[in-house]
């Protein structure tokens, strides 16, 4: 990696892409399927994104009963979607932001009146999901400044409380209950 990049994501056409989605009404509608953001964050293939699911439904069965909720993360950003027959149509990525919130509840619990920070949070779909199951008491995204723009329009879509956009280079330490980067 270039020593000048702060993570593998910050790259100028994934920044590029997130800046215009921020922005640009018509762009924000299918950034979820341009190559240059897909490559970075909707990685995912189907197969694996089954055991995905597999794995989160035998930690959670009761997550079955959220998934219209869950799918609701399909409704913004155009997504290639797949149908799996447990569920249907759902994008990849989604179902690995279901099974970490899994493991997030299998191992702490559920989150409420928590102070839950997540570093490199893409457009915002694991905080999505997360909200979905929990009321947190803030939820703070760290990325980088254009993506960190994106997740806060994504978000502001489904009206998420409590969610803060903290500056990656110039946020002083506060204490949280929970610190994920997925």
């Amino acid at each position: 990696m270039d020593a000048s990049r702060t993570s593998v994501s910050d790259t100028a056409r994934y920044n590029l892409v997130c800046a215009k989605a921020a922005w640009d009404d018509l762009f924000f509608e299918v950034f979820r399927r341009h190559p240059a953001y897909m490559q970075i964050v909707e990685t995912l293939d189907a197969r694996s994104a089954m055991d995905f699911l597999n794995l989160a439904l035998a930690n959670c069965p009761h997550y079955l009963a959220n998934v219209e909720e869950f799918r609701r993360n399909e409704s913004v950003g155009g997504p290639l979607l797949v149908n799996f027959p447990t569920v249907g149509v759902f994008a990849p990525s989604t179902l690995r932001y279901i099974k970490v919130a899994s493991d997030i509840e299998r191992f702490f619990g559920n989150l409420n009146g928590l102070r839950v920070a997540e570093v490199g949070a893409g457009y915002g779909g694991q905080c999505r999901i997360l909200a979905c199951l929990n009321r947190f008491e803030s939820y703070t995204l760290f990325d980088l400044p254009s993506p960190s723009r994106l997740a806060r329009r994504y978000l502001d879509c489904f009206a998420v409380p409590n969610v803060v956009i903290g500056d990656i280079f110039a946020e002083h330490a506060r204490r949280y209950d929970l610190v994920i980067s997925n």
